[in-house]
């Protein structure tokens, strides 16, 4: 059970970096 909670919640962290990602990109393309 431990592991499955650490394995779900790595998953969070890497959607969270992928969307912070995304709004930079789409802030970089606003700015250009």
């Amino acid at each position: 059970m431990v592991i499955q909670v650490i394995q779900v919640i790595q998953v969070i962290q890497v959607i969270q970096v992928i969307q912070v990602i995304q709004v930079i990109k789409n802030n970089n393309k606003e700015v250009t």
